[in-house]
């Protein structure tokens, strides 16, 4: 991308919802309608590359990793102005660090949560590094972690991933998951994901 070679430009996609685009200093009338009807986007790389600007109404966005709570949460405002969200599908693909770094440009601030795994934990990692103060570790600590345990084991080979987290917040949850060995859902934070989102969103909804 940096050096002018798109490839895979189609299903190179990102899925968003209550976000605004520009181009040529105009409101793009696809992302305008989409917030009008409350509806979700999929917007692959050869779209984003055309855009000048996007932006968030609310100054924030919201980031889940998982597609079922992406869609819970939507559906939780069903007839309401939808909310700034991304769902990143786990490891998140160029288009969605590049409609993240337009955001990060109009000073936006992201939210992001995701699932407790060691898979998890480096994506949560490596955003943090990328964007600095702007990304906000959006239930990720300790307490959320516990809240969110399943039955599932943790291999020791996929634990040991653990040992190269750099952000100090979410090296205390890889200290902690390296003691219990369990992964957690992000499923389980649902309740308290919305709370969030009404809380932050209702001034402007």
């Amino acid at each position: 991308y940096k050096s002018g070679i798109l490839i895979d430009e189609i299903s190179n996609y990102i899925t968003l919802a209550g976000l605004f685009a520009y181009k040529g200093g105009r409101v793009h009338p696809v992302w305008q309608a989409a917030v009008d009807e409350g509806e979700v986007l999929q917007i692959p790389l050869a779209s984003l590359v055309k855009i000048d600007r996007i932006t968030s109404p609310t100054g924030r966005v919201f980031v889940v990793e998982n597609p079922a709570v992406f869609s819970s949460i939507l559906d939780e405002f069903d007839g309401e102005a939808v909310p700034p969200l991304i769902c990143s599908y786990g490891q998140i693909k160029l288009a969605g660090l590049l409609l993240l770094d337009r955001l990060a440009e109009e000073g936006t601030d992201i939210y992001y949560s995701g699932d407790f795994d060691p898979e998890g934990l480096l994506i949560a990692d490596k955003l943090v590094q990328r964007y600095s103060n702007r990304l906000k570790l959006w239930h990720y600590g300790i307490k959320d972690y516990r809240k969110t345990l399943s039955e599932h084991t943790l291999s020791s080979k996929r634990l040991s991933m653990l040992r190269t987290v750099k952000t100090s917040a979410l090296q205390d949850v890889a200290k902690e998951m390296l003691l219990l060995k369990k992964s957690g859902y992000q499923e389980l934070l649902l309740d308290e994901l919305v709370k969030d989102i009404y809380m932050t969103y209702l001034s402007y909804i």
